[in-house]
């Protein structure tokens, strides 16, 4: 599992906007992302409602987990490629991977990348808190061939509490 520490706050995300995606199952969904990245983040439905929702959000999201803890509320994927785009979007909506020195373009945007991404539902009194954790890798192309490390913008953190909040509500 990812350490919390991926997302933490004190990392400065992407330019803070409203940015629209469209999900896995064709609904566009408007999301604010923030200046800071939020690993933690409350919604308003009870444990049990988050974590039964949770694999509805990660399949519209086209992501199959394959990391499932059941007694810690954890589901996730450990290696996921994305392929340039993520839900409609630029992956560098997504992921920082630095730039692509050649072409001065974002590196997620060229080549492919392998993430892992996990989200742990907590309890917050009667309230769930939502902890997603992202990271990735891309295998770079250019003349500083290499693997890059690509960290959250902060956008799929905020996707995942989103959907979660969207689809608790009618339970």
């Amino acid at each position: 599992l990812l350490a919390a520490a991926c997302a933490g706050s004190g990392t400065t995300a992407a330019t803070p906007g409203t940015v629209t995606v469209i999900t896995g199952d064709g609904a566009p969904m408007e999301i604010r992302r923030n200046a800071d990245i939020l690993a933690d983040q409350a919604v308003a439905a009870t444990p049990e409602e988050a974590w039964q929702v949770l694999p509805d959000v990660y399949a519209a999201m086209d992501l199959a987990p394959d990391v499932q803890d059941s007694r810690a509320r954890t589901l996730g994927v450990s290696a996921h490629r994305f392929s340039r785009t993520i839900l409609g979007r630029p992956a560098s909506d997504f992921f920082d991977c630095g730039m692509d020195p050649g072409l001065n373009r974002p590196i997620a945007d060229q080549v492919p990348i392998t993430a892992q991404v996990t989200t742990t539902v907590m309890a917050a009194g009667d309230a769930a808190t939502l902890r997603t954790a992202a990271q990735g890798t891309a295998r770079r192309t250019g003349g500083n061939a290499g693997i890059a490390t690509c960290r959250s913008t902060g956008l799929l953190e905020a996707l995942v509490a989103e959907m979660v909040r969207e689809r608790a509500g009618g339970i």
